[in-house]
């Protein structure tokens, strides 16, 4: 009997071990949801990301806000778009080849009917891009200008996308 105490309080410390981790686990999410808009390497990314900032005079605050409000996001539309999103080196999450994208392919959508996409979440800033942004009334697509190899993070440079956002919104209809 002593032995089948002993298994059980066992099993009971080993459960409450694992309710400890995932209440953990659950946390370290939780705060990462709502991790500064920051780059985490120091490399050229992250110096043309702030030098980009500057240049524009961009609110941090302002731009955090405007980057974690998940109520301008959708899904992407159907298709076969040939990206993932998943954890980066330059800052938290990017936007991955799923298979070689040649020059000139679209790539994804960005904005969909004025709302982004994982594509326009999700893809981050290079100074020397493997894509850019093109838009198509009202919406606005990426697409590769050099080849990606599958595995690749598709990069943009943020001051040709916030050329071409402010060009379609000066031309697009009000709504």
């Amino acid at each position: 009997m002593q032995n089948q105490e002993r298994y059980d309080f066992d099993d009971l410390e080993r459960e409450a071990r694992m309710m400890e981790l995932a209440k953990n686990v659950a946390a370290i999410k939780d705060v990462a949801r709502h991790i500064d808009y920051r780059l985490e390497s120091e490399g050229p990314s992250q110096k043309d990301f702030e030098a980009f900032i500057a240049e524009m005079q961009i609110d941090r605050d302002l731009m955090n806000a405007q980057v974690h409000d998940e109520r301008d996001q959708v899904p992407f539309p159907p298709g076969p778009w040939p990206v993932e999103v998943r954890p980066s080196t330059l800052h938290g999450l990017g936007l991955f080849a799923t298979r070689g994208i040649e020059y000139g392919e679209l790539i994804a959508p960005a904005r969909f009917f004025g709302m982004r996409t994982p594509a326009g979440r999700y893809t981050n800033h290079h100074p020397e891009p493997n894509a850019e942004a093109l838009a198509s009334g009202a919406d606005i697509l990426l697409v590769c200008i050099r080849k990606i190899p599958a595995g690749a993070e598709v990069l943009l440079n943020y001051r040709q996308v916030l050329a071409v956002n402010l060009a379609s919104f000066d031309g697009a209809p009000e709504r």
